[in-house]
């Protein structure tokens, strides 16, 4: 009888066994299978990550290329404006020759007004001629026609 009993009882120990065996096996592979999920949905993310990183620096690059392009054209705007505006201010100045120092009034503006018509003998004119502001030249250097006439004559 104890013979049958300590039978019964390896037998019950070995179904145990097999049972917590299997119940390991079980756990083992459920966590096998948890654990490739897991590092499957880590290498999607890395992934996801990279692609947005790159698409980010793109985006930074296209972007400044973009700021200097329009800075760079608006410059060349700006640039051609101010030249035009230079050479449109140029082409409304004259210039007057051999006016006497002292013929002019108190006021410029008002003498050139008055004179340049009547010394172009114009006329009533319809609408006024109109000056914004007027200076005196510096005098220019008169140069010497002496060494010019010397170089240039026939012996």
């Amino acid at each position: 009888m104890e013979h049958r009993a300590s039978q019964e009882a390896n037998t019950e120990l070995t179904g145990a066994k097999e049972e917590i065996l299997t119940a390991i096996s079980s756990l083992k592979s459920e966590f096998s299978n948890r654990l490739e999920e897991i590092l499957t949905a880590v290498e999607e993310t890395r992934k996801d990550l990279t692609d947005c990183t790159e698409r980010i620096t793109q985006a930074e690059v296209r972007s400044s290329t973009e700021d200097e392009h329009a800075v760079l054209e608006e410059t060349q705007v700006l640039e051609d404006k101010f030249v035009d505006m230079e050479t449109r201010s140029g082409l409304n100045n004259l210039r007057v020759v051999n006016l006497p120092e002292g013929a002019e009034d108190p006021d410029t503006c008002s003498f050139l007004e008055g004179w340049i018509p009547e010394a172009l003998d114009m006329g009533p004119l319809r609408c006024p001629i109109v000056m914004e502001r007027v200076r005196r030249a510096e005098e220019r250097k008169q140069y010497s026609t002496e060494n010019f006439d010397n170089e240039f004559s026939e012996p």
